[in-house]
């Protein structure tokens, strides 16, 4: 499974509060990010969120997890999208 497809589910969650709304932003089945959810906290063997029937929080794991990744994620996204919509030409160094 795709390690940056896992991380954007666990990141759109975080940030969305629900796995619908999450799937939503992302294009992709509620299911489908569950399953990348449940993907990832396998590999760390260990639950992100607590899930309820009406809500998801993020466990302490979760939370840990998403003040190191999930903001240098949001931020290196930002750069990228930055990078993306230059249409110039970078500047020449001077030497």
């Amino acid at each position: 499974m795709d390690k940056i497809e896992t991380m954007r589910a666990f990141i759109a969650v975080a940030q969305e509060g629900t796995f619908t709304s999450a799937g939503r932003r992302l294009g992709l089945s509620t299911k489908l990010v569950s399953k990348y959810v449940q993907h990832l906290e396998g590999q760390l063997k260990t639950q992100l969120f607590n899930r309820t029937t009406r809500s998801v929080s993020l466990t302490d794991v979760g939370a840990a997890i998403w003040n190191i990744a999930g903001r240098s994620w949001s931020r290196s996204m930002i750069w990228i999208r930055l990078c993306v919509n230059v249409r110039a030409p970078w500047p020449a160094r001077s030497g």
